[in-house]
């Protein structure tokens, strides 16, 4: 475990939780791009999956969420009319699920290295940060992309600050607690 591959992969969860979906003629396109931030957590998490199983997992979820962020990319270049916004939740939906699972195996693979140096303390408040992101991300999913449709709006803008200013305290705390499980292996 090193700082720059945990660096790779907090800048990446932090680019597939933000989602700002921009309609450019009539394909819509995700400016904080998925495919982009799932590839930076996957480089970052090659070399951390011969650390433990769960470091493996969480890398395969991000693999997976490549191609679910590519198909997703594919869905919403189309324009379907009046049945537009079904297709961008169902894209979306496709890379909730892997940004879920992607970032509980990598919260769960940095709790588990804390348990194996006996250092419990240091990722005591990781779970619920991590639930916490997780929450946020599903909500937004539910609020508005199955309800409201108008991601652009002014609340949707607001739940995506959110999002980002929770995404970031995640990152940081996981960073953190990552470099004092580097420190005590020195």
């Amino acid at each position: 475990m090193n700082k720059k591959n945990i660096t790779l992969v907090v800048v990446g969860l932090l680019l597939v939780a933000a989602t700002f979906n921009v309609k450019i003629g009539t394909a819509t396109v995700d400016i904080a791009n998925n495919i982009l931030g799932f590839l930076i957590s996957a480089i970052g998490l090659f070399s951390l999956a011969g650390h433990n199983s769960l470091f493996k997992k969480a890398r395969n979820y991000a693999i997976g969420g490549i191609v679910a962020a590519i198909l997703g990319q594919i869905i919403m270049i189309k324009d379907y009319g009046d049945n537009n916004s079904y297709f961008i939740a169902i894209a979306s939906g496709m890379s909730i699920f892997f940004i879920i699972y992607f970032s509980y195996y990598f919260n769960e693979a940095i709790i588990k290295d804390a348990k194996v140096k006996e250092m419990e303390a240091a990722s005591r408040g990781l779970r619920v940060a991590w639930f916490v992101v997780a929450a946020a991300i599903f909500l937004h999913f539910m609020i508005f992309m199955t309800f409201s449709k108008d991601f652009n709006s002014v609340a949707g803008l607001i739940v995506q600050a959110v999002i980002i200013i929770v995404t970031a305290y995640y990152g940081i705390t996981a960073f953190n607690t990552c470099k004092r499980l580097i420190e005590a292996e020195i």
